[in-house]
């Protein structure tokens, strides 16, 4: 239990429009007083069985906690906060006479939720049922509103734009993306019902951004392709245009920005100098972000993927400097990070992969100490996990990579 004084209970905002704000600018402070919240609600819950408000508000803090918490990098703990909330709505919503729609609403963001963070630990089975599972609570509710059909909206686009680690997978095996691009139709439809105001003007743009950008990677032909990319990036910024302190949104062009995919769509030289430019140019959208929040963990993630798919173009082109100077400072920052969450297995497991690429630039260098200093720390960060995560997806591929450079 933490102990927090009356006052910083004010300091937690529990209304709507707040969402945005915790989901990007997450403080331990917060996830704290969050956390402290929680036995209040469930002591409250006990005492007033049929005070449905109680249960309710229990609900939009856990899930403002998980919002915290995954963007903290806290993910085992989001899931946990998250599965907590929908067990306390199944048990007790009924029985304090929580109206169905609310109910089946508030089941609606505890699960798009889930699939979220289910989905950053690689695990894509439950994330896809999790949005199933909202899909499923859709259903029972009859979309009446405009918050249930922006739910009911962000579901589809979760299964309709899945991490790039489950397009590889996909793409591998020659899976076709015939019910991902029902999906998007279907977001597509919903979003074109909602107006952008309020507080959900943000969602709404960010939603219609990853449909198109879905759309633009589902695509063949290269006119169509780049059409689709365009247009999303121009949803972004007439939102910015408007909204220029809208996290989300900016935040949203920067990972737009950002994917681009060396191995498949950059081959000749003209395209990664404007690959290159595309990355410079989300770098510097991300600045814009760090220098408002410049604690924020996910805005260094961000920067440390920039950094790296610079440092491997640099390469490519044989500036060895340049990618050796991209690759310092994509470590620096990561290494800011697994110090500030030692037992985050996706910083550590990242990290080890930046010591690789740099043992392979100092290489081709000529540096062979700064090499095999590079390959030791790699293998130390491995070496590092703990037992109970060695099984995890990551950390078994992370593992099996720096083995392969390592090994003689």
């Amino acid at each position: 239990m933490v102990s927090v004084p009356a006052s910083s209970i004010s300091d937690v905002s529990l209304d709507e429009s707040a969402a945005s704000t915790y989901s990007l600018n997450p403080s331990p402070h917060t996830a704290q007083v969050l956390q402290s919240i929680q036995p209040l609600y469930e002591r409250l819950s006990q005492q007033s069985p049929t005070r449905p408000d109680i249960v309710a508000q229990m609900i939009r803090a856990t899930i403002r906690l998980a919002l915290i918490q995954r963007q903290l990098g806290q993910t085992s703990d989001a899931i946990e906060s998250l599965e907590h909330g929908i067990d306390v709505l199944r048990r007790r919503g009924e029985t304090a006479g929580l109206a169905n729609d609310e109910s089946q609403l508030l089941m609606m963001r505890l699960q798009n939720e889930l699939g979220d963070v289910y989905a950053v630990e690689l695990r894509f089975d439950e994330s896809e049922q999790a949005f199933e599972t909202a899909l499923s609570a859709a259903s029972d509710l009859g979309v009446t509103d405009s918050e249930a059909v922006l739910q009911l909206a962000r579901a589809h686009v979760g299964l309709g734009d899945p991490p790039p680690q489950r397009r590889r997978i996909e793409s591998q095996e020659n899976k076709l993306p015939r019910e991902r691009r029902l999906h998007l139709r279907t977001a597509v439809e919903l979003l074109d019902t909602l107006h952008e105001t309020g507080n959900s003007a943000s969602l709404v743009t960010t939603l219609r951004a990853r449909v198109r950008l879905a759309q633009s990677r589902i695509e063949k032909r290269p006119a169509a392709k780049r059409a689709r990319f365009n247009d999303a990036i121009e949803i972004l910024r007439q939102r910015l245009d408007v909204a220029p302190s809208d996290i989300a949104a900016r935040y949203t062009l920067v990972e737009a920005l950002a994917a681009v995919n060396l191995r498949r769509e950059v081959q000749t030289k003209l395209q990664r100098s404007e690959a290159a430019a595309r990355l410079r140019e989300a770098l510097a959208e991300l600045q814009t972000l760090k220098q408002q929040f410049p604690d924020t963990p996910i805005f260094g993630v961000s920067e440390v993927h920039i950094r790296h798919k610079l440092s491997n173009l640099a390469k490519t082109e044989q500036e060895y400097d340049e990618a050796n100077q991209q690759l310092q400072k994509a470590i620096a920052i990561q290494s800011t990070l697994v110090n500030a969450t030692p037992e985050n297995i996706s910083h550590r497991c990242w990290r080890a992969l930046l010591y690789r690429s740099l043992a392979e630039v100092c290489d081709l260098q000529g540096n062979q100490d700064a090499a095999d200093e590079a390959v030791a720390n790699a293998v130390a960060d491995i070496e590092t996990i703990a037992p109970a995560d060695s099984d995890h997806p990551f950390v078994v591929q992370t593992r099996q990579i720096i083995e392969a450079l390592s090994s003689p």
